[in-house]
């Protein structure tokens, strides 16, 4: 980026800095000198071309200085006392309100190795847009509307979502999201039994938890248990009860499936917990490495498992998911 800003400044076209700078090898770590001696062609062109070797040596002197300053959305640095004692801050103006804000003049990671705390706040457009709605609706026809009364086993707006009409609604309106999941998960909106027309909204919830790199690989997964219900296979018994309403997949109850497992004496000998693929998966015994053995409960009264038990059960299914679909 550096190349490209210091050509710009000086004159040169961007065509011109664009076929400078793809000569730099793509790296986060990269630096001009690392590019230099990596890139026998660039250090050929900066040997023989005077307008590269200029751009190069200010890009040089400039290369690790901070670029521009900008403000996170709704990032908030908290600390026990006034905060410019614990950071370098300044005015910065607020490219949409205008209005200037006493903000941070160190990156978020810099801002945790200070041992600040950096929280994010979340304000949505759309909750204003809601209450405006409520509003309005009370003004004009006299109904007073209260949104959290608002039925969630609502058959037209889920046949409405099934459609991938999902415009202004936050997590859902993206493409991917519509297309490949919210439409799956409910394309059998027309056929759902009344009793069962709230499983829709916790489908919401588990496409909305599952939608994100890791955990989307059990997408296929969960559409599967939805469809056919029988399919579904639990390989061990506790985990039904606390998996059935998301058709097998664990999507946020994980903290209940340790729980629970612990509390009926399940010996989790050689189990790891996939956080980032969202399902309870167990490894083979070099995984753990050295006999390590980390035992989260020992107790088996309840269940009369024990850790011989657990253990035949982990070989007989080597490899694969303690719970899928």
């Amino acid at each position: 980026m550096v190349l490209k800003d210091v050509a710009r400044v000086l004159g040169y076209p961007p065509s011109w800095a664009n076929t400078l700078a793809k000569m730099v090898p793509e790296d986060v770590k990269m630096t001009i000198k690392k590019a230099l001696d990596m890139n026998p062609e660039l250090k050929a062109r900066y040997q023989t071309d005077p307008d590269v070797a200029k751009v190069i040596d200010v890009a040089r002197r400039l290369e690790g200085n901070k670029r521009h300053a900008s403000q996170h959305a709704c990032g908030l640095v908290i600390a026990p006392g006034e905060i410019s004692n614990y950071l370098p801050t300044s005015m910065e103006k607020d490219k949409v309100t205008g209005e200037k804000s006493l903000t941070s003049q160190v990156t978020m990671s810099e801002v945790e190795e200070l041992s600040l705390i950096k929280m994010d706040l979340l304000g949505l457009k759309n909750l204003t847009a809601i209450h405006e709605v409520i509003d309005t609706v009370k003004r004009t026809r006299g109904i007073d509307t209260i949104y959290q009364n608002l039925p969630l086993d609502d058959r037209e707006t889920y046949q409405m979502l099934a459609k991938g009409i999902t415009g202004g609604v936050f997590q859902l309106e993206g493409t991917g999201m519509t297309n490949n999941v919210i439409m799956p998960m409910l394309a059998d909106v027309d056929s759902l039994p009344d009793d069962r027309m709230h499983e829709c909204f916790e489908r919401l919830i588990a496409a909305v938890a599952l939608y994100r790199p890791g955990p989307m690989d059990y997408i296929p997964n969960y559409i599967a248990g939805m469809r056919d219900i029988n399919s579904i296979h639990y390989l061990t018994p506790e985990l039904v009860d606390i998996l059935k309403p998301t058709y097998g997949v664990i999507v946020y109850p994980l903290s209940r499936c340790i729980h629970d497992s612990w509390s009926y004496g399940v010996y989790l000998d050689a189990v790891f917990l996939c956080l980032d693929g969202g399902c309870l998966s167990h490894s083979n015994n070099s995984a753990l490495g050295n006999g390590v053995s980390p035992h989260l409960g020992s107790d088996t009264s309840h269940s009369g498992r024990n850790a011989d038990n657990f253990s035949a059960l982990l070989a007989d299914h080597d490899g694969e998911d303690l719970v899928h679909a």
